[in-house]
């Protein structure tokens, strides 16, 4: 399972807080500092939705 949100507290944490995984979509760049200091990994946010299938790629290669 995959979340993709781009609000940091209700997408991304309460996603990672259930065990899912998940992206953090700040096209702004805006939310890139508060998710730093929040300890969310600079991988784990992306500019552009064109972004997921990659990723979902390479967490699919990470599970198999």
């Amino acid at each position: 399972m995959l979340h993709v949100g781009d609000d940091l507290e209700k997408d991304y944490l309460a996603a990672r807080a259930v065990g899912m995984h998940a992206l953090l979509f700040d096209p702004d760049g805006k939310a890139a500092d508060a998710a730093a200091e929040r300890g969310v990994p600079a991988s784990d946010v992306i500019r552009s939705l064109a972004e997921v299938p990659s990723r979902i790629d390479e967490l699919l290669g990470a599970a198999v």
